[in-house]
């Protein structure tokens, strides 16, 4: 047959079979004297005549359709109904390959998971996916069009693991047509990994306990022998408990990002399955507590709630470090100080922990070292040295990137070359880019900005005991330093602030925290000064030379909470956070602690963090607006259940096991909850009189309990919208390491969708207004309303939203605030305002500071209330990977692709740039933000974009001096005509509808 037809090329001989599959690539082969079709080669060699004419004619050329040529059955019965040529046929002897056909009539030849080689079906390939599209929407889903996209990327030996691959990400690439092909492209990957890993959970630990490293020859278990144990003792319960279903409902970012990162792998293959995982991570955590490991399964795999990422990862391995956050401050002002810091540092961050380091402590540039009779390097070249072991160390092998948040007082005399420290420009030397900065800003340093007075630099070596203190007794000290002559530099405090707005403006940091307020507001004030935050900014906690701060995290899903009937399940939402609380306990008692310090914290004080994710989501499946009253309702009440929730399941456990170590002596200890703090009244939803009652007379088993995180790596493996965030946009980026696909608003989708809106148009015509439908007139106003981004929602109403659920957070929340066209005179002036009313006292007598109390509270990323913790202002959330930008379009840091201001030049003098057109002298004020009175910023909530000056360079508060621009200012810090405390923050703005209003009407309201 060989002699008789020619050479023919193996890739492109098909095999023996009598059945033509649909919709095959293939190029054809050359036979004896013509071009033949491989699929008429195999009824001339394998069976029989040839059915004359099979080959193109003459006349065909590229694109035809071969049906307008005659085509009879051959020998096999396959009539060809279909043939597009894609490249001229090459006649003759020799006749090359033609560039491609897509032949409706030929199989090919793949190779399964166990090495046997298999035909692909068209048919085949479609029946397998129409099986994994039950529930979807089948006037939309549609797996043919999927297989023809999937044969064209054929070739012989192709593996059917690669085909399930390329179907999976074929599926997700039509994501903008519908939401359920997020959900097929996950089924499609998770049915390639079931067929890929063994589905008996106890027998896949054994594989993980029993692992051989290849390389050394040596037994690496990946769990720990009690892990297995209990697996083993307990194998018949576990294993039925687990429902290998559930591994369907994650949609199919998510799923890639759990199989990129969570679940563990045996030589760099998968070996868990989602569900084993979520076992594990259970038996983990509750040990020999069958019972209560299988109730934390059922409600991780129902999505009820999720674990942070470090347990995650680690739970029932060897060294199961679970904890999400490390707070540490030097240890010493010396080289073992230092350096045994940094070996902390190391340990923690190869734990996957993220790190927050307290360094006012270190000694500044030219300071006497007594021991070598030299002179210090200051706080740079140390510095760069953290740096490295950010970059070396990453979190656990490179799951996460390492990551260290410096904070520093800004009395220190330093304080312009840390500044400095991110910038892009400079000598490399100078510079330590890989490291987050943040400062933790006494209120002395505010009031001098506000009126411009000096402010002193000193060295702590030279002023002991100010990073010590805080409040009153910090201004004591450091005014009697400055008395006594110790200062070594004096400056404006105004010139150090527009340093600080120079960096933000460049780098997005350093985030900002309110040293004052923070420590004002703590339930851990009993304890002693707190020096710093973590590296999300929502935990504020005691540390000490002797204690590293730690805290264990979880997020509720929201979303979850709503029912069909569109109410809200707050009964269960307390069910599950006393769960969360009982497993956070667990936790802090099976952890393993990179360094003793952490431990001894830990136990001592048992802080705990719970979050949200998925707060928008839930919004919408109630059909709330994110800025209507009832929203606003719902979010007070969702975080008032929380708080409830937590401190009831900790009162609970305080009776069994006793409260915590420091208990005595916390504002809880005597009968002060989080929301007398703020002078709050709560709802009559739950009976906080008994509640009161019970912890009088048990106490609490945990001193911190709430604080609102990020959640950007859980949020999407639930298919959640991030923390309390509205939707930043209803059409953006994902990125996973296939390529980047496009996704639309899920709800936004499945209504455009039943409502019969949805087509391709439609998607073209949200990317072209990028991400809004705000100005689509084919969407009805109801969906408008529903579907605002945080680019169109009035950040007035975000921000009181913030404070509405402070009251019941008594850690931090992480938040952002989103400007479209911000402006150096906008940013600033509500950052000095919102610092300035509540520091002027504008609290009920008797609670002073109490109603916004600590900056992270109320404001959550206390570093930042505006920002995002890892870039409160200027990159696109960078430090958390994310794709979308923080302020402007996706491409742009600030708002328009090509400006990195928008309409930035102008600090005060545009009338449509300032305040919408409410900062020109002379304008009126309106009725003003908040009432006479209102604060709008706690003490503490840090308000400082990138180049959110407090004035302009030239502007003197108070003085009325002429900035560049030659606009002349009134008394204080703000523009003629705005009358903070009486009429509001501002003079009118077109948002506020002629009645006053914080933003501007272009873009954010």
């Amino acid at each position: 047959m060989a002699g008789a037809l020619g050479s023919v090329p193996a890739p492109f001989v098909p095999p023996r079979g009598p059945q033509a599959e649909v919709g095959v690539t293939l190029s054809w082969v050359p036979t004896l004297g013509i071009g033949l079709c491989s699929s008429c080669w195999e009824f001339l060699g394998w069976r029989g005549s040839l059915p004359f004419p099979c080959t193109p004619p003459k006349q065909a050329v590229p694109g035809d359709s071969h049906t307008k040529f005659p085509h009879r059955r051959g020998w096999a019965g396959a009539l060809c109904t279909r043939l597009v040529l894609t490249g001229q046929h090459w006649w003759g002897w020799a006749g090359a390959l033609c560039a491609r056909l897509v032949l409706t009539g030929q199989h090919w030849c793949g190779v399964s998971p166990d090495g046997r080689q298999e035909r692909v079906m068209f048919d085949k390939i479609t029946s397998r996916i129409q099986k994994l599209c039950y529930g979807l929407n089948a006037d939309f889903v549609d797996p043919a069009q999927i297989t023809m996209k999937v044969i064209q990327g054929l070739y012989s030996g192709v593996t059917t693991v690669e085909l399930d691959t390329l179907a999976a990400e074929t599926a997700a690439t039509l994501t903008t047509k519908h939401p359920d092909y997020a959900i097929l492209a996950a089924r499609i990957a998770v049915s390639n990994l079931h067929k890929e890993t063994k589905k008996v959970f106890s027998d896949v630990m054994e594989d993980l306990y029993t692992y051989i490293n290849p390389h050394n020859g040596k037994h690496s278990p990946m769990i720990s022998k009690e892990t297995l144990d209990i697996v083993l003792a307990n194998k018949d319960r576990l294993n039925s408990a687990i429902i290998y279903d559930r591994d369907f409902s994650y949609n199919y970012f998510g799923f890639k990002t759990l199989e990129r990162s969570y679940l563990l792998k045996i030589n760099s293959k998968v070996a868990e399955r989602p569900q084993h995982m979520l076992m594990r991570v259970s038996v983990g955590i509750h040990k020999a507590d069958i019972d209560a490991a299988i109730e934390t399964y059922n409600l991780l795999s129902e999505r009820w709630f999720t674990h942070a990422s470090p347990t995650l990862f680690n739970a029932g391995t060897n060294r199961p470090q679970l904890s999400s956050c490390f707070l540490l401050c030097m240890k010493d002002d010396s080289i073992e100080g230092i350096y045994d810091t940094l070996k902390q540092c190391a340990l923690i961050s190869k734990s996957a922990g993220g790190i927050g380091l307290a360094v006012s402590c270190i000694r500044a540039t030219g300071s006497y070292i007594a021991g070598t009779n030299g002179n210090s390097n200051g706080l740079v070249p140390m510095l760069r040295v953290y740096n490295n072991t950010a970059r070396y160390v990453d979190q656990g092998g490179n799951k996460r990137p390492g990551a260290f948040a410096i904070y520093l007082e800004p009395w220190h005399l330093d304080i312009f070359e840390f500044l400095d420290l991110k910038k892009n420009t400079g000598k490399e030397e100078q510079r330590a880019r890989d490291l987050f900065f943040a400062l933790w800003i006494p209120d002395l340093f505010m009031k001098r900005v506000e009126t411009n007075q000096d402010w002193s630099l000193m060295c702590p070596n030279e002023c002991p005991g100010l990073d010590d203190v805080w409040g009153e007794e910090f201004e004591k000290l450091y005014e009697s330093y400055e008395r006594q002559g110790r200062v070594r530099r004096v400056v404006k405090a105004q010139q150090l602030w527009y340093a600080i707005i120079e960096s933000q403006t460049e780098t997005g940091t350093p985030y900002m925290l309110y040293k004052d307020s923070c420590n004002r507001k703590s339930n851990q004030q009993n304890l002693g000064t707190i020096k710093c935050s973590n590296l999300c900014t929502e935990i504020v906690e005691y540390t000490s030379k002797e204690e590293v701060a730690v805290c264990n995290l979880a997020s509720i899903a929201l979303n979850m909470y709503v029912t069909p009937e569109h109410t809200y399940d707050f009964r269960k939402l307390a069910e599950v956070t006393k769960v969360i609380v009982r497993n956070l306990n667990k936790i802090i008692d099976i952890n393993y602690y990179p360094v003793p310090e952490a431990e001894r914290s830990n136990r001592r004080h048992r802080p705990i963090g719970i979050g949200v994710q998925g707060l928008a989501d839930a919004f919408i499946l109630m059909r709330f607006p994110f800025e209507s009253a009832e929203a606003q309702r719902l979010n007070q009440h969702i975080f008032e259940t929380i708080y409830y929730g937590a401190l009831e399941a900790s009162c609970e456990l305080a009776r069994e096991h006793g409260p915590y170590d420091t208990y005595e002596g916390s504002p809880v200890s005597k009968g002060i909850l989080q929301y007398d703090m703020w002078n709050v009244t709560p709802s009559d939803l739950w009976d906080w009189k008994a509640l009161k009652e019970k912890i009088a007379k048990y106490g609490v088993r945990n001193s911190l309990l709430i604080s609102p995180m990020p959640t950007a790596s859980t949020a999407q493996i639930l298919g959640n919208n991030e923390s309390i965030e509205p939707y930043t946009s209803n059409i953006y980026t994902r990125r996973v390491l296939s390529g980047e696909f496009q996704v639309v608003n899920p709800h936004l989708l499945k209504d455009l969708t039943e409502r019969g809106l949805w087509n391709e148009e439609m998607k073209n015509q949200i990317i072209a207004h990028n991400g809004s439908i705000q100005n689509i007139p084919e969407i009805p106003d109801d969906l408008k309303q529903l579907y605002k981004t945080v680019w169109e929602i009035s950040q007035k109403t975000i921000l009181k939203m913030a404070a509405d659920r402070g009251a019941f957070i008594d850690q931090s929340q992480s938040l952002n605030i989103h400007i479209a066209e911000p402006n150096y005179g906008k940013l600033t002036s509500m950052h000095f305002y919102g610092w300035k009313q509540v520091w002027a006292g504008l609290h009920p007598p008797g609670r002073a500071a109490s109603s916004w109390g600590r900056a992270a509270s109320p404001w959550g990323r206390a570093a930042s209330p505006w920002g995002r913790a890892a870039s409160p202002w200027g990159r696109a959330i960078s430090s958390r990977g994310r794709a979308t930008s923080s302020w402007g379009r996706a491409t742009s840091s600030w708002g328009r692709a090509a400006s990195s201001w928008g309409r930035a030049i102008s600090s005060w003098g545009r009338a449509t740039s300032s305040w919408g057109r409410a900062a020109s002298p002379g304008a009126s004020p309106g009725a003003g933000l908040l009432p006479p009175g209102a604060g709008l910023l706690p003490p503490g909530a840090g308000l400082h974009p990138p180049g959110a000056g407090l004035l302009p360079p030239g502007a003197s508060p108070g003085a009325g001096g002429p900035s560049p621009l030659g606009i002349t200012w009134g008394s204080g810090s703000f523009p003629p005509g705005a009358s903070p405390g009486a009429g509001g923050l501002f003079p009118k703005t077109r948002a506020g509808a002629g009645t006053g209003g914080l933003f501007p009407a272009n873009g954010a309201q």
